[in-house]
């Protein structure tokens, strides 16, 4: 939990986020709404707004920074001083060291960390982007002005770079308005209770953009109302990995705030673990899902009910439970 803050910050200085929505919505992006609290099997989520960059820096703590050390030396015993990952945790040790305005420690970690990235991936990788935009930022703030154009220069040429390349592979821009599209007309098919037309549009998106994590989530939704458990369990699998891989799902939990979207997806897949009877692998979801979001009642209902079959020793309850899921028994 106490890395949250700096995932966060990672997401902002990617500059993207995966867009979140579910079928009571179409694919939304506006940042004035927030997730609305809903049991589960009556999903309405909604996009959620993001913190700025200057409020993340100042809200990490020391606590945070001895995290990230521990964190990197964890890492470099486990897999090699030049394995990405730990290339990961000095990304993340710089930018708490920034924070901090220790800016000779956050310099030596972003170099290590270009360093590390440049020798797995090459000089012109889009994953060098984030640690040069950062690493131009620590330079403009210790007045290196000079150095900071050049890095800002070299992330520029990149990005210039991957567009050229995407505007020549079937995910253009073109195609992502048709995912878009079919997302949406998808949204409309559930409403009349279409479901193998919504699977079919949502099919089809993901066939024009495999990392579509709208898509994923939503056809996950469809497969859970057509009983296909284990599939839907698969496509929120997916939604969750592309949410790791964006770096900014696990914001810290403050009072008042809406629903987290993996908080809303480990729920998701909780329900449908418990579906198939799997009630371990239920609880562990409701239980992540708690930890990001205290107050989500759907996490607390499906995972005590997991806990009762699991004390009455009910292994084989997947069939009756598939028929009167959690959702039906779920206190609004």
């Amino acid at each position: 939990m106490s890395n949250f803050r700096i995932a966060w910050f990672l997401a902002i200085t990617y500059s993207w986020q995966i867009p979140l929505a579910a079928f009571a919505q179409p694919d939304a992006h506006s940042k004035d709404q927030t997730w609305k609290k809903a049991p589960v099997g009556d999903f309405e989520p909604q996009n959620e707004s993001v913190p700025t960059q200057e409020d993340l820096l100042q809200s990490i703590s020391e606590e945070e920074v001895i995290n990230c050390k521990a964190d990197l030396t964890e890492k470099e015993k486990a897999l090699g001083p030049d394995h990405l990952d730990v290339a990961v945790s000095f990304y993340k040790l710089a930018l708490a060291y920034q924070a901090k305005k220790d800016y000779r420690n956050a310099e030596t970690a972003y170099k290590r960390c270009l360093a590390i990235r440049e020798g797995a991936l090459g000089p012109n990788h889009r994953d060098l982007v984030d640690c040069l935009n950062s690493y131009a930022t620590l330079l403009r703030q210790i007045n290196r002005k000079a150095q900071a154009i050049k890095m800002e220069d070299r992330a520029r040429a990149i990005q210039s770079a991957v567009k050229a390349a995407e505007s020549a592979s079937q995910t253009t821009p073109a195609s992502q308005a048709v995912e878009k599209t079919l997302n949406n007309r998808a949204v409309t098919k559930l409403a009349a209770n279409d479901l193998n037309g919504a699977l079919l549009d949502l099919n089809e998106a993901l066939k024009l953009n495999p990392n579509y994590a709208i898509g994923y989530l939503n056809r996950g939704i469809v497969k859970r109302k057509l009983g296909d458990n284990q599939g839907a369990i698969e496509d929120y699998s997916e939604n969750l990995r592309l949410q790791n891989k964006s770096g900014m799902p696990r914001q810290p939990y403050k009072p008042g705030q809406g629903l987290p979207s993996m908080a809303y997806v480990l729920v998701n897949r909780g329900e449908a673990k418990y579906n198939t009877a799997d009630y371990k692998g239920a609880i562990e979801d409701c239980s992540q899902a708690l930890e990001l979001y205290p107050n989500y009642d759907a996490a607390y209902s499906i995972q005590t009910l997991a806990k009762q079959k699991l004390k009455l020793g009910d292994a084989n309850g997947a069939s009756e439970d598939s028929k009167s899921s959690p959702s039906q028994s779920t206190a609004k």
